[in-house]
């Protein structure tokens, strides 16, 4: 969704306290923020409509904590699709891993 930063610490009891932190979390936020520069749609958005967008995978579930998530999720339905330009940039970041150096490619994804 984009709300996380280098310095976000998740509580103990979350599971995501045990693998998203250090050089992870920072990977995956470098990753974020070149998806944030492609397009001024919010990057949340953006994912969901590029998952529901495509044949693979068959099947999307999106975590909802809120009606507000509910209501992201329908808008995104209703969406017109992304822009093939656009389509095009996210697929390409994926393939070249996002121009990461090999130090952020060995992090175990």
């Amino acid at each position: 969704s984009g709300k996380m930063n280098k310095d976000t610490i998740f509580p103990t009891d979350d599971f995501r306290s045990l693998w998203l932190k250090g050089e992870r979390l920072e990977s995956i936020l470098l990753r974020v923020e070149q998806l944030k520069r492609l397009s001024k749609i919010p990057i949340a958005n953006i994912s969901r409509r590029f998952l529901l967008q495509h044949n693979y995978p068959k099947k999307v579930i999106f975590g909802v904590k809120s009606i507000k998530h509910v209501d992201d999720i329908l808008k995104d339905l209703d969406s017109d699709p992304l822009e093939c330009d656009l389509i095009e940039k996210i697929i390409s970041l994926c393939k070249t891993d996002f121009g990461l150096s090999e130090s952020h490619k060995n992090l175990g994804y």
